[in-house]
């Protein structure tokens, strides 16, 4: 198997996400993060799920340009769904 250097991969990446409507910071930050996760050894995890992201969103399953949601928890660690909920309704995201 050939070895890509990260920052190679990471571009590559990024470049793919961005051709299929993802805006530049978020198709940065997937790649640095599906990256880093082969560079962990996490490769289920990893650049392996690239195709099935690029998929979903050919496929319409997948909103590239879609911002995540904060993980609102309360202070026990427990979500509140009531807050994310609201979060998610948001106008302002």
């Amino acid at each position: 198997m050939p070895t890509v250097p990260v920052d190679d991969l990471t571009r590559r990446a990024t470049a793919l996400l961005r051709a299929v409507g993802a805006p530049e910071d978020v198709a940065r930050t997937t790649a640095q993060l599906i990256v880093a996760a082969d560079a962990a050894g996490h490769e289920s995890h990893g650049v392996a799920q690239l195709p099935g992201y690029l998929t979903g969103v050919r496929a319409g399953r997948i909103e590239p340009a879609a911002r995540p949601c904060p993980d609102v928890r309360d202070d026990l660690g427990a979500h509140d769904h009531r807050l994310a909920s609201a979060l998610r309704a948001s106008p302002s995201r």
